[in-house]
This record gives structure tokens, sequence and C-alpha cells, in this order.
């Protein structure tokens, strides 16, 4: 583990050179929009953002790595066909948190959009000593129908994470995820755990990892007990190794 590192590439007479190089962690932050970013923007966060964590990195939306920031999935900013589209629909429709400025949107108007990846990369950092990065992947109001690594008749989130991950460079240390608010009718939490159980298990499969370490976000319980009920079935019911809740 190391940071302030230079690398240099030389072939046939060019050399190329990156500076402030990082060895460390990294980790997929995938999910719904708890993930994704539903929190406001503090001073702290301003702060943070003028002046980051030289241990904790990002694969940034426009597919470049960086430093981390507190706003992470900043969708306006993504190369994916997928998540653009995505997001020029919830930019023109979206009742929950209208923008700045059509077309360009470094905040939401109530200056929304902060969610746990930072955070855990930056006490996982602390805890450890060694750098640490996020690839940020989560999607607000996506289900486990919208994840689904089998499908083929549509592009699916697992397929963008997929993606992110090769362009990253195809080395993980773990998921970090939060997602389920989406599939709480009775008939999608009857099907969730084996659900999820698939999808950990073909996210082990395309890193290359069968132990792939997996962070559960469990959400409070205090308004909608349900959410607790239904995580702390899952996580019992997930008994893959290297899990947690």
């Amino acid at each position: 583990a190391a940071t302030g590192l230079t690398l240099m590439v030389s072939s046939q007479g060019t050399d190329i050179v990156c500076k402030d190089v990082a060895i460390g962690e990294v980790w997929l932050a995938g999910g719904q929009s708890n993930m994704e970013g539903a929190g406001r923007m503090t001073s702290t966060d301003d702060v943070l953002t003028a002046h980051p964590d030289p241990l904790v990195r990002a694969f940034m939306m426009n597919d470049v790595w960086g430093p981390a920031v507190p706003l992470l999935n900043t969708k306006w900013n993504s190369r994916d066909p997928l998540i653009g589209g995505i997001f020029r629909k919830e930019r023109d429709t979206s009742v929950w948190h209208p923008y700045d400025v059509p077309g360009e949107m470094p905040f939401h108007a109530d200056r929304c959009g902060v969610g746990p990846g930072y955070a855990f990369a930056r006490e996982m950092a602390r805890i450890t000593g060694v750098p640490q990065a996020v690839i940020p992947c989560a999607v607000g109001g996506s289900s486990m129908n919208d994840w689904d690594p089998d499908a083929t008749d549509r592009d699916t989130f697992f397929a963008y994470t997929l993606r992110r991950f090769r362009a990253a460079g195809g080395r993980v240390r773990g998921l970090y995820w939060d997602q389920g608010e989406a599939d709480t009718a009775e008939a999608c939490r009857a099907r969730y755990v084996a659900r999820m159980q698939h999808l950990v298990a073909r996210f082990r499969e395309v890193t290359g990892d069968p132990e792939l370490p997996v962070v559960i976000n469990q959400i409070a319980a205090t308004t909608l007990p349900w959410i607790t009920e239904k995580t702390s079935h899952t996580e019992a019911t997930i008994t893959y190794p290297s899990r947690s809740l």
C-alpha cells in the first residue's frame, strides 16, 4: 500500500507518466438511491470536496480515476449510454429533486446526492491504513429485476457495473451494496433472497473471486420497520462466506 507514486510507461519512444498513483483496495458500490446518494451536502462535505483525502480515490462517472469526494454519483458526467439516458429522463421529469440549471447540474437544488460510498472508503482507509477506492455504480429506484445478471433482452445495471468494473482495471476487493426498497411488494419480497444470492454468485463469478467480500447496508427501521426485517432475513439467509451486514 502506498500513495504519491509516479508510474511511467514507455513504448517506441513515447513516455506516459501518471503521477500521484495509489496502491490499495477497490470496492464496487452498487444498489439503489441510498447508495447513489440521498443525503444533503453539509459544510463538512464542502471542505472534503475542496481538500480531498489522499487515501481515498474513485473511478469517477466519466471513467477517469481521481480523488474521491462526497458527491460521487454525478450521472450527468457518465459516459455510459444507459446511465446518460436515465439522467436525461430524471432531469426532465423528476419531482423529487428539481435541478438548478437544466443541462448542467453540479448539485440538486436541495444539495442532495451524498451516499455512503465515500464515508465507507474513508473509514476503511482509517481502519486499515491502506488506500481505498470506490467505483460508484448505484442507480436510484432500481429493483432486483433491473440488476438481473442473466437478462439478455435488455441492458441492466449488472451489465453497466460490469462495464465499469472492466474499465477501471478489472480488480476489486469487494462489493458494497445498498438496495431493496424497490422490492417491497409481497411477490418481490418472496423472491428477494434467492435473487440476491444469485446476484452475489454472479458478481463473484465475473470478478474471478469465489469469496468476494460483500458488505450490505441495513436501513434503519425507525419509519419503515419492514426494511430491517427483510434485510435481516436476507443477511441470515445468504450463507455465502465473506459477507457482512
